[in-house]
C-alpha cells in the first residue's frame, strides 16, 4: 500500500502543470481579418467630427481617447480625415463589453518615429514596440487581440520627432455579458483528489 501511494505522489508531482500566464497578442491584418469574421464590429473613421481640437478625453465610437487630439483633413491625412496624436502619449480606453479586438492604421507624417504601444487586457499586459515606418497614405495597420477582454491600448512616442495620426479605429468581440465561468478540477486538482482518496483507504485498511 506505501508503494502505491509513493507512486502516486511521483506521478502528481509530474503532471502538475502550474498556472500558464497569458498575455495580449499582435495580430496581423489577415489574422485580425480572419478572427473577427461574424463577430459584432464598430469602426471609428473619424469623418462624422468636425475638423480642430476636440476636448480631452475625446468620446469616439468605440470608447474613449485621452491625450491631445485634433482632427485633421490634408496633410499626411489626403484620403479622409484622421485623428492627429500631436506628439503626445494616447490612451484608447472605455471599449464596449466584451472587446477582444482592437486596431488601427497609423499614418505617419514622414519616417523615423518608433512607437511604444502597451496593451493592456484582462490576461496580462502586452508592450511592443511598432519599427519605425514612412508615409503610407492609408496607414500602416496595427491590431492586437485578449481573449479575455481588453482593458486599454497606449501609444507613446519613444523616438522620432515626427507626428502622426490614427484612422478607421476598430473594436470586435462578443459585446455581451459573458456566461457564468463554471470551475472544474485541473488536472493536479484530479491529481490530489486521486491522492487523498488512496491515503484515506490506507488508513482504513489499516484500522481493519
Amino acid at each position: 500500500m506505501f508503494a502505491i501511494l509513493r507512486f502516486m505522489i511521483v506521478l502528481y508531482g509530474l503532471t502538475f502543470t502550474g498556472t500558464v500566464s497569458a498575455t495580449p497578442t499582435q495580430l496581423t491584418e489577415a489574422q485580425f481579418a480572419a478572427q473577427i469574421t461574424g463577430l459584432p464590429t464598430i469602426v471609428e473613421t473619424f469623418d462624422g467630427f468636425p475638423l480642430g481640437f476636440p476636448d480631452s478625453p475625446f468620446t469616439i465610437a468605440n470608447g474613449t481617447y485621452t491625450g491631445s487630439p485634433q482632427i485633421s483633413f490634408g496633410g499626411w491625412c489626403i484620403l479622409s480625415q484622421c485623428m492627429d496624436a500631436n506628439f503626445a502619449d494616447g490612451i484608447f480606453n472605455g471599449f464596449p463589453a466584451g472587446t477582444k479586438f482592437w486596431s488601427t492604421r497609423i499614418i505617419y507624417a514622414s519616417d523615423g518615429d518608433i512607437l511604444r504601444v502597451t496593451v493592456s487586457g484582462n490576461s496580462g499586459v502586452l508592450q511592443v514596440d511598432l519599427p519605425p515606418e514612412g508615409w503610407v497614405p492609408a496607414g500602416v495597420f496595427v491590431g492586437f487581440s485578449d481573449s479575455a477582454g481588453l482593458d486599454s491600448i497606449v501609444f507613446q512616442l519613444i523616438q522620432g520627432q515626427v507626428n502622426y495620426s490614427f484612422d478607421n479605429v476598430t473594436t470586435a468581440g462578443a459585446h455581451s455579458v459573458a456566461p457564468p465561468v463554471i470551475s472544474v478540477p485541473t488536472l493536479s486538482g484530479w491529481g490530489m483528489i486521486l491522492l487523498v482518496t488512496l491515503m484515506a483507504l490506507g488508513v482504513y485498511r489499516t484500522l481493519r
